[in-house]
Formats: C-alpha cells, sequence, structure tokens
C-alpha cells in the first residue's frame, strides 16, 4: 500500500497506510532520530536532523529503527522539498532564509 510520513510533535519520524489513515488511528514510529522535516519521493526519503541541520536520506524499503540515515549534506537547512519525478533536485532553505538547490544525482 501507499504510505504517508510525518515528523511528530517530538521531532520522531512516524508513517501510517493510506487506506487506513483517520482521525482516530494511530501513528507507528518508523526510523530512528530526531527531525525538522522530510520530503519524499516514494522511493527515498530525506530528512532534515533537529540538532544538526544536516539533510539525512533513507531507502524506505529499507527504513527500520535499526537502518542507518546516509547524511546528504551539510548543516543549517530548516526546511527541504524535492523536485523532478523521479526527484532530481532538493531545494533547501538555509538558517540564513535563502533557497538553495542540490542536485541528487552522483
Amino acid at each position: 500500500g501507499r504510505t504517508i510520513y510525518a515528523v511528530g510533535a517530538d521531532h520522531r519520524l512516524y508513517k501510517q497506510e493510506l487506506q487506513d489513515l483517520g482521525a482516530e488511528t494511530s501513528w507507528k514510529l518508523a526510523a530512528s532520530g530526531h527531525f525538522k522535516s522530510l520530503a519524499t519521493d516514494g522511493a527515498m526519503l530525506y530528512a532534515v536532523g533537529e540538532d544538526d541541520g544536516r539533510v539525512y536520506a533513507q531507502s524506505v524499503l529499507n527504513m527500520s529503527l535499526e537502518a542507518e540515515w546516509r547524511v546528504s549534506s551539510a548543516g543549517d537547512v530548516e526546511w527541504i522539498a524535492l523536485s523532478g519525478d523521479p526527484a532530481d533536485t532538493i531545494y533547501k532553505v538555509g538558517a540564513d532564509h535563502r533557497i538553495y538547490r542540490q542536485s541528487l544525482r552522483n
């Protein structure tokens, strides 16, 4: 099924199947870490670390409470968004309130 991800008030990453989503349904903890914001293209999930402002990446297929996050950019990031189908660019709002972009292609 299709899954929705969210950062909770406790800055943890949660998930829920879209077909089950409702006012009375509960969210399940999806991964380790504490985050400010996230973006996903369906295959990869990118999240901004709460403490260091770095962007981290993890495959949605391999996501678990034990899986390691890969550092994808330097710190001082507040928010992120993805562009392209499949995603090929990440846009970041820095602590200086400027918008930056970075290619997701290596």
